[in-house]
């Protein structure tokens, strides 16, 4: 390669210090107020395993984990320089000295 080519990759992993994150910590509410006061959909997309015929929906269903919260983010990029000539915030290129003969 020619040196204009630039591949980089960042793996971050961070520890929250809450439990609020996911926002399923503390309030625990049962299917059936769901589906009464937000209809059907909202009752669904916040249990979707729940199955009418075998699940209670007066129970509350328990999320999230009893431990503090994670994230995760993975960045790829990848870059051409078009020009050596330009270099925005950079300092000019210094030109080389050579020991005299």
């Amino acid at each position: 390669m020619d040196g204009r080519w630039g591949i980089a990759l960042e793996y971050t992993a961070r520890f929250t210090q809450t439990d609020y994150l996911d926002d399923v910590s503390t309030g625990r509410i049962p299917y059936a107020k769901l589906m009464q006061h937000k209809g059907a959909e909202v009752a669904q997309l916040s249990r979707p395993g729940f199955n009418p015929g075998s699940d209670d929906p007066l129970v509350p269903h328990v999320r999230g984990g009893a431990g503090r919260d994670w994230y995760y983010s993975i960045a790829l990029a990848w870059s051409y320089r078009i020009s050596n000539a330009i270099r925005i915030g950079a300092r000019p290129p210094r030109k080389r000295v050579r020991c005299p003969k």
